[in-house]
């Protein structure tokens, strides 16, 4: 391998670790968005009054101890 072909590899593995990174950082950004929508939701849940934190917890899947502590921090 030459000179010539070593940069071109250097090149496109920097290329595909740039590529690698974004598709990660854009994963990661939609996860944050669903996280936050789902606690929008919690928190209007919370604040109708109209449902116990435990059904609301099954009802989102997280803990009740989280549904309590996103209604306290929100208070």
């Amino acid at each position: 391998m030459d000179e010539s072909e070593e940069t071109i590899d250097m090149c496109k593995a920097i290329e595909d670790l740039r590529e690698e990174a974004m598709q990660a950082g854009i994963q990661t950004g939609r996860k944050v968005g669903r996280e936050e929508e789902k606690e929008k939701i919690i928190l209007r849940m919370v604040k109708k009054e109209k449902y116990p934190y435990e059904e609301i917890a099954e009802l989102a899947e997280i803990s009740v101890e989280k549904v309590k502590e996103l209604g306290m921090k929100n208070k």
